[in-house]
């Protein structure tokens, strides 16, 4: 009928007023969505003026409720950027350079708040990676000689990496800062242990720097090594000596597997993973003999990562095995008492707590980050996972970042992705 109407009657015209008929429909269609979803807005902003209207008081005044923290509104943590680790390689005869990605497994992370850049030990690529915090990209790779880049801290020296081969490559800065030394100075550990030179195939693992302690002494950093059945915390001056050397002054002895450790004050307590305990030693003191033991419930173990809360002295220990229950643990330093344990993503390697806001950030190799509110408003049996956000396979470790507000997460590559690092702004 249409096509008799408009005269086109011909086969040859058919195909053309097809199509017009098509246009009109498809016009139409679209004229009808917009129209919809105009309606939908208005009909918002109606509902949005009543709600302002009622929420006033008689007097014409708005009414001000009070303030109240609702944790389970919206995600705790949200993801802003995502930093790829590539960085540029120079091509050999002079042609093109190109990008490579660090391979294999990410370990720890260091930070320095007054350039704004991060450090990433690069484990399986033998490198540092350093960031650019506000550039958001990799501005430096820096080859480790010996390999296995594992703890890295950053301090009004340097940059100093503790390596797998038992090591501290010490990177001083320059007027070229960030990494203007030629080659780096090994911190070496003259001693021994049961008639051996415990130097001699020992692994460093995590490290922390203390600027100051309360017995009045200058700046230290411990390193936590292992060799074989053997652990200890190694303490080393933060300044080197005439000979460009950092000297070792104390050596805390401790069980098997000695790993993440925290300093509060005048103590120092130590992760024993494979025996399910937690070493309490006295740093200002002349003793290097662990002074308390913390047992864990049994039959929990693998306990490797810990932070604290200095404020109100908890201690918070993640645990990994058994797998089916791996636990965040809240345990009250002065008493050893265990406050709380809360079920949380397995896997974890790296764990931070945000003073501000009261809550504690497991990095989970699984592929999550779970959020814990502890605020110490509530009883220890009401903590409790706020929130679950996925990362990847493999990212266990990462900072929390008080300056930028942000958790960075490191996740090693994959046959889909590129390694990168997930920025998540704390909400």
């Amino acid at each position: 009928k249409f096509v008799k109407k408009m005269g086109l009657g011909e086969t040859r015209d058919v195909v053309v007023s097809t199509f017009i008929v098509a246009a009109a429909a498809v016009i139409g269609l679209e004229w009808w969505n917009r129209r919809q979803q105009l309606s939908r807005i208005l009909a918002a902003l109606e509902s949005l003026q009543e709600a302002l209207a009622g929420a006033r008081s008689p007097e014409g005044t708005a009414a001000v409720p009070a303030l109240t923290r609702q944790e389970n509104s919206g995600p705790a943590l949200r993801l802003i950027q995502e930093i790829p680790l590539v960085f540029p390689v120079p091509a050999p005869n002079d042609g093109l350079p190109y990008h490579a990605c660090p391979q294999g497994r990410l370990d720890h992370f260091g930070c320095d708040p007054a350039t704004k850049q991060l450090f990433v030990s690069c484990l399986g690529d033998s490198s540092l990676a350093v960031i650019d915090v506000y550039g958001g990209r990799v501005s430096q790779r820096v080859p480790i000689e010996g390999g296995t880049p594992q703890g890295v801290v950053s301090t009004s020296e340097g940059v100093f990496v503790a390596t797998a081969s038992g090591k501290i490559h010490v990177f001083q800065r320059g007027t070229d800062w960030p990494f203007a030394l030629s080659k780096p100075v090994d911190a070496k550990c003259p001693f021994t242990f049961e008639g051996c030179e415990f130097s001699e195939g020992l692994e460093a693992d995590n490290i922390r720097h203390v600027p100051s302690l309360i017995d009045g002494r200058c700046g230290s950093f411990f390193v936590a090594m292992v060799k074989g059945n053997h652990s200890c915390i190694c303490r080393f001056r933060d300044t080197p000596d005439e000979t460009n050397q950092y000297c070792q002054t104390a050596t805390y002895m401790c069980a098997d597997d000695a790993e993440g450790f925290q300093i509060v004050g005048h103590r120092m307590f130590v992760n024993i993973a494979k025996e399910g305990l937690v070493q309490v030693f006295d740093v200002v003191g002349d003793s290097t003999s662990p002074i308390a033991n913390i047992p864990l419930p049994r039959p929990l173990s693998s306990n490797f990562p810990m932070c604290a809360d200095t404020k109100h002295k908890r201690l918070f220990v993640a645990v990994r095995k058994p797998v089916t229950d791996a636990c965040l643990l809240v345990i009250q330093m002065e008493t050893g008492e265990m406050m709380a344990r809360i079920p949380c993503v397995g896997d974890a390697d790296d764990i931070f707590y945000d003073a501000s806001r009261q809550r504690v950030y497991v990095v989970g190799g699984v592929g999550a980050v779970n959020v814990i509110d502890v605020s110490h408003r509530k009883q220890p049996s009401e903590y409790s996972v706020i929130a679950e956000i996925e990362t990847g396979i493999g990212a266990r470790t990462g900072l929390w970042f008080p300056d930028r507000d942000s958790l960075y997460v490191a996740v090693p590559g994959s046959v889909a992705a590129d390694p990168r690092i997930l920025v998540l702004e704390a909400v």
